[in-house]
Parts: C-alpha cells; structure tokens; sequence
C-alpha cells in the first residue's frame, strides 16, 4: 500500500542509482507537498499544446526546472504521483528526449544545462532531432469516453492512447530504458527487471476504451518488495 513517504523513498532511490551509475547528470530531488510527491515545486503549464514537441517547450521545462533528472544525453525524467488513503489517485511519468544530440560528457562538464541546449540551437550544424516527449498521466478525476484515467499521450498533446491501470514509477522507468536505451538497459538488467515486476493499483480501463488498441500488461502480479525492488 503505497504512501506519500514510500513513493518519495523509491523515486529518491530510483534517482540515486541513475546518478551513481552516471546515467544523470542531474537530480531534482522529490519533496512532498501536500498529497503530491513531486520534484521541487510542480506547476503546470510546461506542456501546453502551442509548444507541444518544440525546442522552445524543452527549453522551458528545463528552465523552470520541471523535471526529476537530467539523463546523459540531455532528456529529461518526469516523476511525480499523488497519493491518498492507501492509492495513487494521479500520476505524471514523463519522459522529454532531448531535441539535439549530446556529446558524451558534454553536460558533465557544466551545470548550465540551458546554455549547452542554446549553443546547439544558434549551431546550425546541430540538427534538430525530430523526437516526442512521451506521458503516461492517470488521473482519476478527469475520466470520460476517449480520456481514460491512464493514457499515454506522444507525438501531440491531444493523444490519449489508453493505458489499462496506473504504472508503478519503477515500472516506467524500466519501460522507458527498455525501449529507447537498450544498451543501458542491458548493462543493468537485474536492477531494471525488479522495476519491470512492480505494479500499483488495479485495472481502470473501461469497456467502450478496451475494445480500442491501448497500452496493456500484466496487472495482477505477485507483489515485489520495496526493499528489494528500490534499492539502489
């Protein structure tokens, strides 16, 4: 039964270990504020639809520091979940690729991430790479036909692709390491696989929404420890 300290820990440990393996260059820590654990101070409007998939909108994020860490070569993790009587009621699990490509140890060397992003926008031989942030957003007050409770949203911000629960934080960042950093994902398999078993909360996809192509996995599966599964 998750609560707002437990989810704190895991995304701490989950951020210790991508900056102990230097996989993060930077972590913005979570603090719990109210019934949401979040990194720093959560505000919305960083993902609005005008800047969707846009430089601009990558640059924004990162300059107002809406994000959980800073990966090696410049994307950006989003972690944050509210959690009430036992349940996550909502998440944001966000993943932002970076719009150029980084050099290894590019960013290592300075703490001014926006300045590295700026250089390679006024380099005109830094091509922008043509890459959509990916969501997967649950939010069980905001539900009806064609916005499931969970949903992965890419390529435009009116894409709602429904999901059929809630996604544990260790799950996504196992999904997201798989699919877009096998080789990271590979060197480390034993520590993502125990994020690939863990699971919060039950099914949520409604009918009408399951008969249409979503994101579906196994929901019911034997709980993993926390201690097992969050340590780095």
């Amino acid at each position: 039964m998750p609560t707002l300290n437990s989810v704190k820990i895991q995304i701490t440990n989950v951020l210790d270990f991508l900056a102990k393996q230097e996989i993060a260059v930077y972590c913005n820590y979570p603090m719990i504020s109210g019934r949401r654990v979040s990194w720093g101070q959560y505000e919305t409007g960083h993902l609005s639809s005008s800047k969707w998939a846009t430089v601009d909108q990558y640059l924004d994020v990162i300059r107002s520091g809406q994000y959980s860490a800073i990966l090696y070569d410049g994307s950006l993790l989003q972690l944050s979940c509210d959690v009430e009587d036992g349940w996550i009621t909502w998440h944001r699990l966000g993943y932002f690729p970076c719009p150029f490509r980084i050099e290894p140890g590019e960013l290592i060397l300075s703490h001014a991430f926006d300045e590295v992003i700026e250089s390679h926008v006024n380099d005109p031989g830094s091509p922008v790479l043509l890459r959509s942030p990916i969501r997967i957003d649950f939010d069980t007050t905001s539900v009806w036909e064609g916005h499931p409770a969970a949903h992965l949203t890419l390529n435009s911000n009116d894409c709602r692709i429904g999901c059929v629960a809630p996604m544990d934080v260790f799950s996504f960042v196992d999904f997201i390491f798989r699919q877009f950093y096998p080789a990271v994902h590979a060197r480390f398999h034993d520590w993502f696989i125990a994020g690939s078993l863990r699971r919060v909360g039950e099914r949520t996809l409604g009918d009408g929404d399951s008969e249409l192509p979503h994101l579906c996995w196994a929901v019911n599966l034997p709980s993993v420890s926390m201690n097992a599964a969050d340590q780095p």
